[in-house]
């Protein structure tokens, strides 16, 4: 939301076609950043995921996470204990989401 913007450029007579073309480019690029946004989000997520060539989720990439762990502050020794059960977890989650989304 842009509340008061002035264009020194823009003539009074031509102000409403001003203000429309700012609301439309307002109304258009909020989706479409929206949409670049997730795209960017979905792909480094995917990334970080290790998958089968059926596309099945069979891990996740331990280096980014014990990374992204050493950013944050963690204890290494204790995320690594911590992983395999987490991965496993997470890869199971999403064996059975799939299973239930292939049936009839």
């Amino acid at each position: 939301f842009l509340p008061l913007i002035r264009v020194p450029t823009l003539v009074l007579a031509r102000a409403g076609v001003g203000s429309a073309v700012m609301q439309a480019v307002n109304k258009v690029g909020a989706p479409f950043a929206a949409a670049i946004l997730g795209s960017v989000l979905n792909a480094t997520y995917q990334g970080q995921l290790r998958l089968a060539p059926s596309g099945h989720v069979v891990g996740i990439d331990m280096d980014t996470v014990l990374t992204i762990g050493a950013a944050r502050g963690c204890d290494l020794a204790v995320l690594s204990e911590l992983l395999p059960a987490a991965e496993a977890g997470l890869v199971e989650a999403l064996c059975s989401d799939r299973v239930r989304d292939d049936a009839p």
